[in-house]
């Protein structure tokens, strides 16, 4: 059974807090509204209530230094819904006050597929801790060939930039589950970089980014179709650690051919050298780096420790700032068979609030009552246990207050 409206509400409030159904976000650059004040960034994907660009959050709460040229923009996510990996973009926009137009962000970098991260498995990772902010996240990987974890993504920072202030987006297209696109977006300050008017020239050599499957918004004129999404103008600047599935374009339009990047960074992820940029711009680069040569220290002090019936998606708040919640909700992820037994889950860091085993369930997004002091949310044939909150009770598939329970 369906939850009903009223109890999809306190349904959220018990998500946000205890941190069911993580998506992703990036946290590292530090992005926009990572923490502090309310409205706080979410690992929902974008749509009518968390608007093109990046939920329309623009609170800075670190600014992320680079230099032109230099050391490349270490990446890393929270969460662990990855939706079997997919295909990213990394922009950016002159200033930090994020453009609506998405003609305005300039591609940098494309990755297609193994983004955020890559599975064998049906497409999530196993959830081990929360975020300050109670966003679960999953194991981060040590290298970048592993698997089952959250990748490190290193990006260069382009020598041809201007000097200045950027706003450096993450945008992500999901490879199973629901068509959705995900975007976050960082402030950046960049050094030792171009003139003014030379890179202007080089953002406007630059393709726009890719947008689609936002319910809602007239800047998405189309929708993917479930696979490793292959981008129409991916740039010059990239790698492809999956092939892209046939047909994944859906109803945007298709690459002209298979993907192939004039200077593919593959190599610099476990540490070598970056291929050398194009000719042009500015040689400044921080202490470390020679020209064309990505290497040298990272300037920013910031580290980071991943069809259509509705359902409940997670929100997250911080918990000393009161949040009036709104009940978002997304089509279900494709569903896998329920296991015959409950599977044991690792001890991660939960505190008392989460249990020591996974309950086998048969359609994913359902709530489902676990006993008479826990519920769970089936997503991928299981259900964590989740402690209710004092007051509640969970029956018939519906979490509602004991005295309405009891009436």
């Amino acid at each position: 059974m369906r939850p009903s409206t009223s109890t999809n509400v306190a349904l959220a409030t018990l998500l946000a807090v205890l941190g069911v159904d993580a998506h992703m976000i990036m946290n590292t650059p530090v992005p926009y509204n990572l923490n502090g004040q309310a409205p706080l960034l979410q690992t929902s994907p974008l749509g009518p209530d968390f608007a093109f660009p990046g939920q329309g959050l623009s609170r800075v709460v670190e600014m992320n230094k680079y230099a032109a040229g230099g050391a490349p923009i270490e990446v890393q996510f929270t969460g662990s819904a990855m939706h079997k990996g997919g295909s990213c973009q990394f922009s950016v926009a002159p200033g930090t006050t994020p453009p609506s137009d998405p003609k305005a962000w300039k591609v940098i970098t494309s990755i297609i597929g193994g983004c955020p991260g890559e599975t064998d498995g049906e497409g999530n990772l196993q959830t081990i801790g929360q975020d300050p902010e109670g966003r679960p996240t999953a194991q981060q990987c040590t290298s970048f060939e592993e698997k089952e974890c959250l990748k490190t993504f290193k990006i260069p920072v382009p020598k041809e930039l201007a000097s200045g202030s950027y706003t450096f987006a993450w945008t992500w297209f999901n490879t199973v589950g629901n068509r959705e696109m995900y975007m976050n977006m960082a402030p950046i300050e960049v050094s030792g970089g171009a003139s003014e008017a030379a890179g202007q020239s080089y953002l406007n050599s630059l393709p726009s980014i890719f947008v689609a499957n936002i319910k809602g918004n007239p800047v998405s004129t189309c929708t993917t179709s479930p696979g490793v999404l292959g981008f129409p103008e991916p740039g010059s600047v990239g790698m492809v650690l999956q092939p892209p599935t046939a047909g994944s374009s859906g109803s945007c339009p298709a690459p002209a051919a298979a993907p192939s990047f004039e200077q593919d960074i593959r190599a610099m992820q476990d540490g070598g050298a970056a291929p050398a940029p194009p000719s042009g711009g500015s040689d400044n680069g921080n202490d470390g780096g020679e020209k064309g040569d990505y290497g040298g220290n990272e300037e920013t002090a910031s580290t980071a420790p991943p069809a259509t019936t509705d359902v409940p998606s997670g929100v997250y708040i911080n918990p000393t700032t009161p949040t009036t919640l709104a009940t978002v909700v997304k089509d279900p992820e494709t569903a896998a068979p329920p296991a015959a037994t409950p599977v044991p889950a690792p001890n991660a860091g939960y505190g008392g609030g989460l249990q020591g085993t996974k309950v086998a369930c048969a359609t994913d997004g359902e709530l489902i009552c676990i006993g008479a002091q826990q519920f769970g949310i089936c997503n991928f044939g299981y259900a964590l246990p989740q402690d209710l909150a004092a007051g509640t009770a969970c029956a018939n598939g519906q979490i509602a207050k004991r005295s309405a329970m009891d009436s």
